[in-house]
C-alpha cells in the first residue's frame, strides 16, 4: 500500500482520467468513496492472496463493481513487471494475441465492445455443455486450425457462446497465473514481485510513471479479482482430436495453475478459433491466426471482411515474419488511413506508436515523408494516406 501511496505523491505528471466505482472500501472515519483503480489497490486487503487464499469480500465487491462493465480487452496487453532493479520480464498469456498485437482504439470501433458482464453471465455451465456440442459437430470442427471465414456457419456454431467460453479459459487461467508471479515472495527480501515492481516504477523518472503504475495495478486487482470469480470451471480438455478429456474442477485438481493452463489452452484455441472463421466480429478481434503461408484462406478472407484487422497484423512483428520493415510500415500507414474515417482527430505519429511501440522505425517513416512533401499546405498524414490510396505499395505474403 505505501509503495502505491508513494508512487502517487512522486509523479508530477497529472494523471489521466480513470473509470471510478462506488467502492465498498472506506476509510477510518467510515464514509464510501469513490476510487480509482490505484486507490483501490492500494487499500485492497491483497497482502496475503497468495498463492491460493482469495482476496477479502469487501475488496472482491469493489473489484467486481469496477471491472465488470469495462472492455475485455482494457486489461488483455502483455503483464510486465521487474524482477530486479535493472531487469524486465513480461508474464503469461493464454491468447498470443495480447503479445503480438496489443489491443488498442481500433477494436473500439465495433457498434458493440464486450465487457466482462458479457463473459461472466452466470452461463458458463450451459455454454461448456454447448461447446461440447459444437466441437462435435465435423463442419465446425474443421474450421479449429485451418479455413477462411464463414459467417454462414456463425448460428451452428455457435460463434458468440465460443467466443465467450474462451475469454472466461482466458481470463481465469491468465488471472491465476499473474496472480501467482505478482504475488510471489523475491528470495533477496521477501517482498512480492508486484510490491518491488511498483518501488522499481517509482524510482525511474519517466513522464509515464504514473501511467505504468496505474496500468500493473489494474492488471495485478484483475488477477485478484479472477481469484475470486473463477472458484471453478467446467474442466474439459481436448486432445489432439478435440474429444473431451474430463478433469474434474479446478479448485480439486491434481494439476498445478501451469500444468492446468496448457491442458485447457487446446479447448480456448480451438473454440476462439471456430468462432473467428465463424465471422464473430468479437472472436477476430481477439483471435491470434496461423501464420499466413499456413493458412492463406483465412488471411484472404480476413482482407476482404476486416481489411483494418488485417494491415494492423501485416503492421506487427507477425507480418515482420515475411515482410521487411518498409513493407510493414505501409501497413501500418493504410491501418492508420482506414481507421481515421471513423477517428478524424487520430494522428499518423500518435497512431504509430500505439500500434505496437518499436515495431515501426518511426523516425525513418517521418523522414521520408518530410523528403516526399511537395506541397507546404499538406500535412505529413495526408501525404501519407496519398501514397498508398492506390494500395502498390503495400506487399501481402500470398
Amino acid at each position: 500500500g505505501n509503495s502505491l501511496s508513494l508512487a502517487l505523491k512522486l509523479s508530477k505528471r497529472t494523471r489521466p482520467p480513470q473509470t471510478s466505482v462506488n467502492s465498498a472500501i472506506s476509510d477510518e472515519a467510515g464514509p464510501v468513496e469513490t476510487l480509482g483503480i490505484v486507490q483501490i489497490a492500494d487499500r485492497c486487503d491483497h497482502d496475503n492472496a497468495f498463492p491460493h487464499n482469495r482476496v477479502g469480500h469487501t475488496c472482491l465487491e469493489t473489484l467486481h463493481t469496477y471491472f465488470m462493465d469495462k472492455p475485455i480487452w482494457d486489461v488483455s496487453g502483455r503483464l510486465s513487471y521487474y524482477t530486479g532493479k535493472r531487469s524486465r520480464s513480461s508474464g503469461p498469456a493464454i491468447n498470443d494475441r495480447s503479445r503480438y498485437l496489443p489491443f488498442t482504439r481500433a477494436d473500439y470501433i465495433l457498434d458493440e465492445v464486450p465487457t466482462w458482464s458479457d463473459i461472466f453471465d452466470g452461463r458458463m455451465d450451459d455454454r461448456h455443455d454447448i461447446v461440447l456440442r459444437v466441437f462435435q459437430d465435423d463442419a465446425c470442427r474443421a474450421l479449429a486450425r485451418r479455413g477462411g471465414i464463414q459467417p454462414e456457419l456463425a448460428q451452428r456454431c455457435h460463434a458468440k457462446e465460443l467466443f465467450k467460453y474462451a475469454t472466461h479459459l482466458d481470463a481465469c487461467l491468465t488471472g491465476f497465473e499473474r496472480n501467482m508471479l505478482l504475488m510471489s515472495p523475491q528470495r533477496t527480501d521477501g517482498r512480492s514481485v508486484f510490491q518491488n515492481s511498483i518501488d522499481e516504477i517509482t524510482r525511474r523518472s519517466g513522464a509515464d510513471r504514473d501511467v505504468q503504475v496505474a496500468t500493473l495495478a489494474e492488471l495485478h486487482m484483475h488477477a485478484l479479482w479472477m481469484t475470486g470469480v473463477c472458484t471453478s470451471l467446467p474442466a474439459t480438455a481436448f486432445d489432439d482430436d478435440l474429444q473431451s478429456m474430463q478433469l474434474g474442477n479446478l479448485g480439486n485438481s491434481d494439476f498445478s495453475i501451469a500444468e492446468f493452463s496448457t491442458i485447457m489452452e487446446k479447448g480456448h484455441d480451438a473454440a476462439l478459433g471456430i468462432a473467428a472463421r465463424s465471422g464473430d466480429e468479437w472472436a477476430m478481434q481477439s483471435y491470434y491466426p496461423p501464420h499466413p503461408k499456413r493458412d492463406p484462406d483465412y488471411w484472404q478472407a480476413m482482407q476482404r471482411i476486416n481489411p483494418l484487422l488485417l494491415h494492423r497484423w501485416m503492421a506487427s512483428v507477425v507480418g515482420g515474419v515475411v515482410l521487411n520493415d518498409e513493407e510493414r510500415m505501409w501497413h501500418a500507414v493504410k491501418a492508420y488511413a482506414i481507421e481515421r474515417e471513423t477517428s478524424p482527430d487520430l494522428r499518423l505519429a500518435d497512431y504509430v506508436l500505439e500500434l505496437k511501440e518499436g515495431n515501426i522505425p518511426l523516425n525513418e517513416v517521418l523522414s521520408d515523408y518530410a523528403s516526399l512533401q511537395g506541397d507546404a499546405d499538406m500535412s505529413l498524414d495526408d501525404i501519407a494516406e496519398g501514397r498508398i490510396a492506390d494500395d502498390t505499395l503495400l506487399k501481402c505474403p500470398w
